[in-house]
């Protein structure tokens, strides 16, 4: 699979993603079996999963099988280093199989939240349920 970072196409929408927040920055057009494949990202502000939707860029049918895979590539450089847990429950696609928006999450140990409160660098660790302020 290669990888072509490209800039994000801010009037393309979907009904799969809606209510979701799209990560921009993570636009990307990736080729697999030699297709290229356009990538999204979308996410629920401070909450698990990680939603990735998928089409081929010549919008033609595709099978879920192949966007779960090229999913999970996608995603495992971007998260920590335990194991994905794949939320397959959570997984959606439209009435022709040519768009697939695909599950994913880490374990909850994994999330740490950080910011600026007032000026003030402050980190929330999910996985300890504490504020650590520098």
């Amino acid at each position: 699979m290669t990888h072509t970072s490209t800039s994000a196409d801010s009037t393309q929408s979907t009904a799969l993603a809606k209510d979701l927040l799209k990560v921009d920055e993570n636009h990307a057009v990736l080729s697999y079996d030699n297709v290229p494949y356009v990538l999204d990202s979308f996410i629920i502000p401070f909450a698990q999963p990680y939603y990735i939707l998928i089409q081929r860029q010549d919008k033609q049918l595709f099978d879920k099988n192949t966007a779960t895979k090229i999913a999970i590539d996608y995603i495992k450089p971007r998260g920590c280093t335990v194991p994905l847990q794949r939320r397959s429950e959570l997984d959606k696609q439209n009435s022709n199989g040519s768009q697939y928006l695909i599950g994913v999450g880490w374990r909850v140990d994994c999330w740490s939240i950080s910011g600026r409160i007032k000026g003030e660098l402050v980190m929330i660790d999910l996985s300890k349920g504490y504020l650590w302020k520098k």
